[in-house]
């Protein structure tokens, strides 16, 4: 065979076996093509960590986001404090809109519209019953709850104190639903273009009296809360009373002392002092403000001037009362559930309140000076109900607008976050009392729903903190154990004796017992003492 006959072979020789120059070409297009498929590979991870990064990157922001509206809300309720204590009603701001750049859409901040009816930027946690004191209300908190509610609710008071609602998710058969009774829309975070408002979910559990209904029970956490606690200092009623606003109040719970003089003294005058010795001495106890309005029913001192005696004294050092209702912005169902209060009389505080004046308003007393309440009711009542409101909670959305033109708040958010927040003024120093990241909610809901799964606390509340520099307003610590925190209503006594170290002998005056004030407010951040550390 000639070279010609080989070369019209295409390039093989006898028995098939191919040329050396195609064998090496082939390994080459083959190498190339594994390489190209491997940088392809690693050009679609590349862009995939890409684009999770700047995902991650964009929620990070959203959260940053969420989180200073929170601040932000907290500032505005700090600078309201002295018009809080003396029952006003504050106002925040409902939208912020931070700086855009060319390359990405303005950041909208603004608050949830809570509900029921429109424009509930703010919800009173004092206008609630605390968990904290359950066993204390009537049996008319049962128009809140059905009986498997208030079975699991006392089966879960019972093991020590509350920190929180939510913890209630899961026990016993209460839901998520059960406990917050409102989802937030992940689709459609605006209605009519404007920002996201609540969707009420009925309540769930059989009418009383076994007509199988669906009673419309309002969620949990509408009607329950553990963060509600009035601060232990003056209005500032009656003459000469605006001086004392602010003002620690006299405590009358350790019996008389020559340190109470003063205090009453300038409050009320040499006379009060006088009077005030006598009654104590002659061994009445006062050790709630029950007790107080007995003695003032006893020595005969009008209706008309017990809210400044009220207002002035009270029976404990510690610096917080738990779990008082305010009557002035509670529903009639939260009312009724005082002791003392009957359901009628509380549609007549409720429809009574709007029309007083400010100056009566801020009397705890308005309710006896209006006829609602008889004396002996009012006696009933008084360690339960106060006229203010120190905590509020919020929820806050944060997120780019899709749509609206800038310096528009309307418009869905991308990457949006949904935080909701209780935000306690009660002390000088404000604290974030609650904090939720709630985005998810309505997400697991769904989930839940399609799996029929029951609701697990646990499974939509994403683990996350904010940094040391975003709690800068008060130190970061852990939430309380349920057997840490003392029960409400106990106190810290110690005795000591006028001489340190010196035993008592006859002839010498006794020892005086002196109170130690606990702060008994719970939440997942308290303001840091003295120090460090809670208070």
């Amino acid at each position: 065979m000639t070279r010609q006959d080989t070369r019209a072979l295409g390039g093989k020789v006898a028995g098939g076996i191919p040329h050396r120059g195609a064998v090496v070409l082939v390994a080459v297009l083959a190498a190339v093509a594994m390489l190209a498929s491997s940088v392809s590979v690693v050009l679609l991870r590349a862009d995939a960590a890409t684009t999770r990064t700047s995902a991650s990157l964009r929620h990070s922001q959203s959260r940053a986001a969420a989180w200073s509206g929170v601040r932000a809300v907290m500032s505005e309720l700090a600078a309201s404090r002295d018009l809080l204590l003396r029952g006003g009603v504050p106002e925040v701001t409902g939208t912020w809109l931070l700086a855009r750049t060319a390359d990405t859409p303005a950041m909208t901040v603004r608050l949830i519209d809570l509900g029921p009816t429109e424009g509930v930027l703010l919800q009173s946690e004092a206008a609630k019953l605390n968990l904290n004191r359950f066993e204390e209300w009537t049996a008319s908190r049962s128009v809140l709850l059905s009986e498997a509610d208030e079975s699991a609710i006392l089966a879960w008071v019972s093991a020590g104190p509350v920190d929180s609602v939510a913890e209630l998710c899961g026990w016993m058969g209460i839901t998520v639903d059960r406990v917050y009774g409102n989802v937030l829309g992940t689709d459609a975070a605006s209605i009519g273009n404007g920002p996201a408002r609540r969707e009420v979910v009925a309540g769930n559990g059989p009418m009383p009296g076994g007509s199988g209904a669906l009673p419309a029970l309002p969620a949990l956490s509408d009607a329950f809360t553990v963060y509600s606690a009035d601060p232990n200092v003056q209005v500032g009623i009656g003459p000469d009373g605006a001086g004392y606003a602010g003002a620690e109040r006299i405590n009358l719970g350790l019996g008389w002392t020559e340190d109470l003089a003063m205090p009453i003294a300038r409050r009320f005058g040499a006379d009060a002092v006088n009077v005030s010795r006598q009654v104590i001495q002659s061994g009445s106890s006062l050790r709630t403000m029950k007790d107080v309005v007995g003695l003032l029913r006893r020595i005969g001192v009008p209706v008309r001037q017990w809210a400044s005696f009220l207002d002035a004294f009270t029976t404990t050092a510690d610096p917080f009362v738990i779990g008082r209702v305010d009557i002035l912005r509670a529903d009639a169902a939260t009312i009724a559930s005082v002791p003392g209060i009957s359901p009628e009389a509380a549609e007549r505080m409720v429809g009574s309140r709007d029309r007083l004046d400010t100056s009566v308003r801020s009397e705890i007393t308005w309710p006896l000076i209006e006829g609602i309440l008889s004396v002996e009711e009012f006696e009933e009542a008084v360690d339960f109900i106060a006229n203010r409101s120190l905590q509020w909670r919020v929820m806050v959305e944060a997120g780019r607008a899709r749509r609206g033109p800038w310096g528009s708040a309307a418009g869905e958010l991308s990457d949006r976050v949904v935080f909701e927040a209780v935000l306690d003024v009660s002390d000088p120093r404000a604290r974030v009392a609650y904090l939720r990241d709630v985005t998810a909610l309505q997400a697991v809901r769904m989930m839940n729903e399609e799996s029929g799964a029951s609701d697990d606390a646990g499974s939509w509340e994403p683990a996350w903190s904010p940094s040391p520099s975003m709690a800068s307003v008060g130190s970061v610590t852990g939430e309380p154990s349920r057997a840490s925190a003392g029960r409400v209503g106990e106190s810290v006594d110690s005795e000591v004796s006028s001489s340190p170290g010196a035993t008592p002998v006859d002839g010498e005056p006794p020892a005086v017992r002196v109170q130690t004030g606990v702060d008994r407010r719970v939440g997942r951040w308290n303001a840091a003492g003295v120090g460090g550390g809670r208070r």
